[in-house]
């Protein structure tokens, strides 16, 4: 071009930085939530097939004599099932599908009981110290999100210390007022409780620490690590509304920073979990069930522990098996997702409007995003997740029956 007869160069320049950076976090995203929905969609058919090995060995179990030689394969077939499950919660969890059960807690307390079972799993070569800062105000958190959160963490340093070492776990209060970031691209702007996790390990470089949250992606070798630990990590962090910040370098050790939002409320109390012995009963229950091995071993269970079981292979058989029933059903045992038009949400509504004393357990191999609009029902109902074992099963129904009549 010219300008007053004078020969121009016309260069425009524009700063793309911030694009690239918008961009990179779309592909991660899109990438997160393809794997999610993977995730989310064979998760059903792996915990209906888990929850039919869990319970046929449970039963065979409680039927053998502890030194029956037999009871050492069952005990291994449930722990490799238990193994597997925890496989499949790891994939949901890291796609934020898996269903939570958020409630006010200490994050103190929940890490004085994990860091029990943390000195157990890092083994005696590696020191943990936990400084905690005291008064924390609660979060709004799943409890066992959190302990699955930690334990990750904690591998991932343990195997970063082959020769032994040191982690550092801290807790503190801060007040945050910042605009979005690359790691975090939400406004942050109040008191947020800031969980470090730090090891003095072998660290990372810049290029592995920008791809540590994406899902398969592992610097161990092949056999020794699926690759899900930090996205797993990643995927819980955001269910509870907060960010991470990562610090390493070769030969320096690690440090993750956890942010979960303060709460308002106070904590909640908390009673150490205690396994009680299976007890059964004489009420009739109705098991409404598609997939048939699943269905049959329920029926199994609940009858070896004494209850009359009704069962139905969808909600419409349910009703036509509850017509005909010519007794009082005590409990309406129902998978949320059906075939036949009839979900278990739908099912419970009508059954209750019947006899309006019935009480409801709600399962599903499903995470919420694949439910549908029956997942609504989980909030404040008798939710039992797959795979579950026999014990499980048996002391939710106790549970159920002799709980005071509600809402279902």
């Amino acid at each position: 071009m010219a300008l007053g007869q004078q020969p121009h160069l016309l260069l425009l320049a524009q700063d793309v930085s911030e694009r690239a950076t918008l961009e990179r976090q779309l592909r991660q995203a899109q990438k997160m939530e393809a794997i999610g929905q993977f995730a989310a969609g064979v998760a059903h058919d792996f915990n209906n097939i888990l929850t039919v090995i869990q319970g046929h060995a449970g039963i065979m179990q409680q039927q053998l004599d502890a030194d029956n030689p037999q009871t050492k394969s069952l005990e291994e077939i449930t722990r490799a099932a238990g193994r597997a499950g925890t496989l499949i919660r790891q994939l949901l969890m890291f796609s934020r599908k898996q269903i939570m059960q958020f409630r006010h807690l200490d994050l103190n307390d929940t890490l004085r009981n994990t860091i029990k079972m943390l000195e157990r799993l890092v083994g005696e070569h590696v020191q943990i110290a936990f400084h905690p800062q005291a008064s924390l105000p609660a979060i709004h958190a799943d409890a066992c999100m959190l302990e699955q959160m930690v334990m990750n963490l904690a591998v991932n340093a343990r195997d970063a210390m082959p020769n032994g070492g040191r982690i550092s776990i801290t807790t503190s209060v801060e007040t945050i007022h910042r605009a979005p970031t690359p790691m975090d691209p939400e406004r942050r702007d109040g008191e947020y409780i800031c969980l470090s996790f730090a090891d003095n390990g072998i660290g990372m470089d810049a290029q592995t620490v920008s791809r540590i949250f994406e899902p398969f992606f592992t610097t161990k070798a092949v056999g020794k690590g699926t690759g899900l630990g930090l996205s797993t990590v990643f995927g819980v962090v955001r269910q509870h509304r907060g960010w991470m910040d990562v610090e390493s370098q070769p030969d320096q050790g690690t440090t993750f920073r956890v942010h979960f939002p303060a709460s308002q409320q106070a904590p909640e109390k908390t009673e150490p979990a205690v396994d009680p012995v299976p007890r059964g009963g004489s009420e009739t229950v109705l098991v409404a069930e598609d997939e048939d091995a699943l269905r049959e071993m329920v029926v199994q269970a609940l009858r070896i522990h004494g209850y009359d079981v009704l069962e139905a292979a969808s909600g419409r058989h349910a009703l036509e098996v509850w017509d005909q029933a010519n007794r009082r059903v005590d409990l309406l045992v129902t998978d949320m997702v059906m075939q036949g038009g009839i979900l278990g949400g739908e099912l419970a509504e009508r059954l209750v409007a019947k006899s309006p004393t019935l009480k409801v357990i709600y399962t599903s191999g499903y995470s919420p995003g694949m439910a549908g609009k029956d997942v609504s029902l989980l909030e404040d109902r008798n939710f039992l997740p797959k795979p579950y074992s026999v014990g499980k099963l048996t002391q939710f129904v106790r549970e159920c029956l002799d709980a005071p009549s509600q809402r279902n």
